[in-house]
């Protein structure tokens, strides 16, 4: 005689979540409880245990969001690689090298750390990263990252690195790219 899964579970939150959702059987096999296998499209039943990538998908909304958590997680604890459906910025990119800069539950939320490489950036900001090829100035030989150091879209001012370079007479009001062009292709 096979015992109910109330005996032993009745009370806890992803239990009665289960019930609530048609049954254990939805994810696991009572022969078998441990291996689970995530059948039907599966979301309520994964945040009962899993909330803070709920709120994360909440939070950070993507397409991600609107997903349910199987489409990505095939079997329980496994986690996928992002290039099995989306393109990399780079050719020869790797699953860890997309994980630099994007978190699977936030993935519009662009964060990176200091020793990102300029390829990277420039995968997608190619205007910027020929301009800054190009220029004869000190920017050329700064990392992307240097300047938009933490977080995706961060514009520093001028003045955070240079200061008042000029005297207020000769600037007349005019912003520092009205004279020097851009921070990617400076004009000296």
């Amino acid at each position: 005689m096979i015992p109910k899964c109330s005996e032993c579970h009745k009370g806890k939150e992803h239990y009665t979540c289960a019930v609530i959702n048609k049954g254990c059987e939805k994810c696991h096999d009572p022969h078998s409880p441990i291996v689970k296998e995530l059948r039907g499209e599966l979301k309520k039943e994964c945040v009962s245990c899993h909330k803070g990538p709920w709120k994360d998908l909440k939070r950070y909304v993507s397409k991600h969001t609107y997903l349910p958590c199987n489409a990505c997680h095939l079997k329980h604890g496994y986690i996928p690689s992002c290039l099995k459906c989306h393109k990399g910025h780079l050719a020869m990119q790797t699953f860890n090298d997309c994980k630099k800069c994007h978190e699977a539950h936030k993935p519009l939320k662009i964060t990176y750390s200091m020793n990102i490489p300029n390829k990277y950036c420039t995968a997608c900001h190619k205007k910027e990263g020929k301009m800054l090829k190009s220029t004869e100035t000190k920017h050329r030989k700064l990392a992307c990252v240097f300047c938009h150091f933490g977080r995706h879209k961060s514009i520093p001012s001028c003045q955070a690195c240079h200061g008042e370079p000029h005297p207020r007479v000769m600037v007349k009001g005019k912003k520092c790219l009205d004279c020097h062009n851009d921070a990617h292709a400076l004009i000296k």
